[in-house]
């Protein structure tokens, strides 16, 4: 049985192009974009979003993962170039973590300030990549690429058990080394925001023709629909899995000049119901 979202407390700084992390009772996001890149970090206690410590370095476009208490954030666009910048939060405040081999911006990632992934995105001299991190809580080193190079796709997991979705129909799976294909999604959408690892993975949201509410879940096998997003949003956050997730702000339209507008404050929390029974992360 597909999930339902309902609506959760508005973040106090709308945005796209965030990083976050998280589940529906104990989330965070940090940076993006609102007319200027931003360096402000939120936490989400289940029902309200307060502030938190700033990055050191405002960007967007760039992923994150955790919980407040031990988040991570990677890569991404401040205001000029593409940054290698790798950040941890201890619930207070930002630090300095390991670069990143390769710079980069549009990249999907997830995992903790201990283990963490990234993979994909497109490097300063605009090329689209298959590149993958892993991160051992102070450094990063290569691992195996992914088959398809993407950018403004999304993932999760960490290290060790990873998946990645987006701009493509294909989706893969990461056993610590190697990529491999798994089920293919209904649509090739970019610009989402997902979770979870090769068994229990969501995507939501995104950009294919018009801004999506649609949300899929994955099974280890194949992805299936979900419950749709109450509001269409793309380059939103978000994170968890197929059981529970969490979707944060975005945007809900550009202008006719091109440029994003419609900074949406949305949070949104879905749960699956499976065996007669509400399981949440």
């Amino acid at each position: 049985m597909s999930g339902i979202w309902s609506s959760g407390g508005n973040v106090g700084t709308a945005r796209e192009g965030l990083s976050s992390g998280g589940n529906i009772g104990d989330a965070f996001c940090a940076g993006g974009y609102n007319g200027a890149r931003v360096a402000t970090t939120e936490e989400y206690n289940g029902s309200t979003w307060s502030y938190g410590g700033n990055l050191n370095t405002a960007r967007a476009n760039f992923p994150g993962g955790g919980t407040p208490e031990n988040a991570i954030c990677m890569g991404g666009s401040p205001p000029s170039g593409k940054s290698a910048v790798t950040e941890e939060y201890n619930g207070t405040a930002w630090s300095s973590g390991g670069n990143l081999n390769s710079a980069r911006d549009t990249l999907g990632g997830d995992g903790t300030a201990l283990n963490a992934i990234c993979m994909g995105g497109i490097l300063s001299s605009e090329a689209v990549v298959k590149y993958t991190e892993v991160y051992n809580g102070s450094t990063w080193s290569s691992s195996g690429n992914m088959n398809v190079a993407r950018a403004w796709l999304a993932g999760g997991g960490n290290g060790i058990d990873a998946m990645v979705f987006g701009n493509d129909i294909t989706s893969e799976e990461f056993n610590g080394s190697t990529w491999s294909y798994g089920g293919n999604s209904s649509v090739s959408r970019f610009r989402l925001a997902g979770g979870g690892g090769s068994s229990n993975a969501i995507a939501m949201g995104g950009y294919y023709g018009s801004n999506s509410t649609l949300t899929e879940e994955y099974n280890g096998l194949s992805w299936s629909s979900g419950g749709d997003l109450n509001t269409a949003r793309k380059n939103l956050g978000g994170d968890g899995n197929s059981q529970g997730a969490i979707s944060i702000s975005g945007t809900s339209g550009y202008s006719s000049s091109g440029t994003p507008s419609g900074y949406s404050p949305v949070t949104e929390e879905y749960i699956n119901s499976v065996d007669g029974g509400c399981i949440m992360i």
